[in-house]
């Protein structure tokens, strides 16, 4: 009985955690996630900590490529340089290229992409300060680990930058973030009817 037990516990284990990465990223799928950005190093000036929020949705056009729509949201706080709160905020279109050369694969339910985003972005200090807004550019590598066939955790180094108006014309970034994502297969409708 113990036997029997531990035989279906054991198979149910390999059945969860065996995943063909490639399914996730085929044409017509869905992808549902967001990333937090923990990390900032400023380009231009001294290094802080804040959050960022970017919640994402995409469609496989075609194997390995992902177009999509994002938004930003973030806050940082300078309480040693005499309180400033700072917002940040966006909307714009994404996309991905999913690597699928077996040379470059570090674990087998990893996978490596390269993600640049294009859309209306600001940076705004409140109570007066500085402002940026205007057109919003990023890009930089990143890494998704599958846990299953539907889920991944993801890690991602990203180039921003913002071209515009305001008190500064130019702002750029280096933002590190940790994401979660949901794969989706695509359904026909006719599979319904």
């Amino acid at each position: 009985m113990k036997t029997k037990i531990t035989k279906l516990l054991l198979m149910a284990v390999v059945t969860v955690f065996s995943v063909n990465v490639n399914a996730q990223t085929q044409k017509r799928n869905v992808m549902v996630g967001g990333g937090l950005s923990a990390l900032d190093v400023g380009l231009t000036s001294k290094a802080n900590i804040k959050f960022n929020l970017t919640p994402k949705a995409g469609f496989f056009v075609k194997d390995g490529l992902l177009i999509g729509l994002t938004t930003l949201f973030g806050i940082e706080h300078i309480g040693k340089e005499g309180n400033i709160n700072i917002i940040d905020y966006g909307v714009g279109a994404f996309g991905r290229y999913y690597i699928t050369d077996k040379n470059i694969e570090i674990v087998e339910r990893g996978k490596f992409f390269f993600e640049a985003n294009v859309g209306v972005e600001g940076r705004n200090q409140l109570k007066g300060g500085n402002k940026t807004n205007g057109l919003g550019l990023g890009f930089g590598p990143g890494f998704a680990y599958f846990l299953n066939s539907n889920i991944a955790l993801e890690t991602m180094l990203k180039y921003q930058g913002i071209v515009g108006f305001g008190d500064t014309a130019y702002r750029h970034d280096l933002m590190w973030s940790l994401g979660f994502q949901i794969y989706m297969p695509y359904k026909s409708r006719k599979a319904k009817l």
